[in-house]
């Protein structure tokens, strides 16, 4: 592809003219500026764009179309003017979302390279308020038009997060965003904890909901007392609460998690909501609602209908029944600390106490373990869980071994009727996720040569997977995952990681076994 590569590029009048296959390219820290430079009327076609910056005034005016603008690195457009902009115009390649990595680069704040949110950030500086709209909207619909971006969305919180924050950033009013937003992400979010950095957001959405479409996110909307507010208007709900409010004598007025179908609902007291979502204690004095004849009951919650209303309510479920509480026992011998690193114990205790933190819910932030210090002391810690081609031995097996098998005597996969080594099966998958999503840029913002190094840690557990897999099918699944971590496509395997349909292509019942034991990331 023919190219521009300068350093500068200075009042050059390119009006009129055809482009076919041209780069405008800069580089990293010594981005191609483009100064004063006419544009206007031009008619282009695949035209690729990295490390450029417009500068005084270069104009795109009455531009006759420019299909496939391809920009595969940042550029800084603030300066750019196209006049009165008529939408579709000049149209964004689909090769930003050529594969999954690049999907990331483009449109997620948390990902595994040096450009957050690529694409977001080269269109957010366009003043043009019509083009950056038009953009934004191109992004949503090829989410409708590309499986594979809605496959990403469905197993990522953080594109899901990093969406709605640039989406909502859109100068002009949009339908189509809004109802992407609506449609997709707030319906894929239902079942997630929301962090702090995200409720202004999540909040936004919801609020412009009625009462009656609130309902189809509860767990969302219970975190969010404002929004909550709203929902409870539905006159269901409100008598409800009002029968509560008898019982629960307490200022604060509590939450309620109604399940239309059978027309009964779970009340909760505010404060022990409260504790619920931070990873403390399970109610104690949740009750059961019921409406019978227009007349409500309130009654005693028994574990056996509780465990009934919420197998629609995964995430409810999973704090109420303390998986995270289980799998931080599972893991919390990692952090005994090491005779040759006990002038440290501080600090791994500290580590260990954060880590654990996450799967307990009982987290302020996300680690940050960007100091090369933190992530020494991690890897003398699990490195001899590391196989290596060395250890003729098998010690880092065996201790993985322990980890697999107190993994499952913790979670009772005995209970599950499973054979051992199908349980084992389960157990190595459960701790590869857990693994890869505690070190993952959601939760923990290494930078990416220390994130390989654990993603590689959380990969040995998949290889004690294949070997306990209980039959081919299911042996092939888990080797397909292990290629993407070998070939550094590291967004594809964690997104097969989380959806399980790897595991759920071939064996729905053990796919359900480790949903039902996975915490809420």
């Amino acid at each position: 592809m023919p190219g521009v590569k300068n350093s500068v590029l200075i009042n050059a009048d390119f009006s009129g003219n055809i482009f076919i296959d041209v780069a405008f390219l800069g580089e990293r820290g010594k981005p191609l500026e483009i100064r004063g430079c006419n544009f206007n009327g031009i008619e282009a076609n695949n035209i690729e764009m990295a490390y450029v910056k417009f500068t005084e005034a270069t104009s795109f005016i009455n531009v006759k179309g420019i299909e496939s603008l391809y920009f595969s690195g940042p550029a800084n457009l603030r300066e750019a003017r196209f006049g009165c902009y008529d939408k579709g115009l000049i149209k964004l390649s689909v090769q930003h979302f050529s594969d999954q990595q690049k999907t990331f680069d483009n449109l997620c704040d948390d990902n595994y390279s040096c450009e957050p949110a690529m694409l977001f950030k080269s269109i957010e500086s366009i003043i043009n308020t019509t083009l950056h709209r038009d953009f934004k909207e191109q992004v949503v619909e090829l989410f409708r038009d590309m499986p594979e971006l809605d496959y990403a969305l469905a197993h990522s919180d953080a594109l899901r997060q990093s969406m709605l924050s640039h989406l909502l950033k859109t100068p002009e009013k949009s339908e189509a965003i809004t109802r992407f937003l609506e449609d997709k992400i707030i319906n894929y979010h239902a079942q997630s904890l929301i962090k702090n950095e995200e409720k202004a957001n999540l909040a936004l959405v919801l609020s412009k909901m009625e009462p009656e479409k609130l309902l189809e996110y509860q767990f969302l909307v219970n975190q969010l007392p404002d929004v909550r507010q709203t929902m409870n208007k539905h006159p269901t709900l409100k008598a409800f609460m009002e029968c509560a409010r008898k019982f629960d004598k307490s200022p604060k007025e509590g939450v309620i998690f109604y399940f239309p179908q059978s027309e009964q609902a779970i009340y909760i007291p505010a404060n022990e909501f409260d504790n619920l979502i931070v990873g403390e204690t399970a109610p104690e004095n949740a009750r059961l609602l019921t409406c019978d004849d227009g007349r409500i009951m309130m009654t005693p919650l028994i574990d056996k209908k509780r465990q009934t209303l919420l197998q629609n309510s995964p995430a409810l479920e999973s704090l109420w029944s303390g998986r995270g509480n289980k799998l931080a026992e599972v893991l919390s011998p990692l952090f005994n600390v090491p005779a040759h690193v006990e002038a440290r114990q501080d600090d791994i205790l500290r580590l260990g106490s954060l880590m654990l933190a996450q799967l307990t819910k009982n987290a302020c932030g996300k680690l940050n373990l960007d100091e090369i210090d933190n992530v020494y002391l991690l890897k003398q810690l699990f490195a001899p869980l590391m196989s290596d081609i060395t250890d003729e031995s098998d010690d880092a097996r065996n201790k993985r071994t322990v980890l697999i098998e107190r993994a499952c005597n913790h979670l009772s996969l005995a209970s599950s009727g499973l054979a051992p080594q199908q349980q084992k099966f389960v157990a190595a998958i459960l701790l590869t996720r857990v693994f890869a999503n505690l070190f993952s840029p959601t939760l923990c913002s290494t930078d990416s040569a220390s994130y390989s190094w654990f993603f590689d840690f959380a990969k040995q557990f998949l290889i004690d997977a294949y070997d306990y897999a209980p039959n081919a099918s299911l042996a092939d699944a888990v080797d397909t995952v292990i290629s993407h971590i070998n070939e550094n496509r590291t967004v594809s395997a964690l997104l097969l990681i989380n959806s399980l349909q790897f595991i759920s292509d071939n064996d729905a019942a053990i796919a359900g076994l480790i949903h039902k034991h996975s915490p809420v990331f």
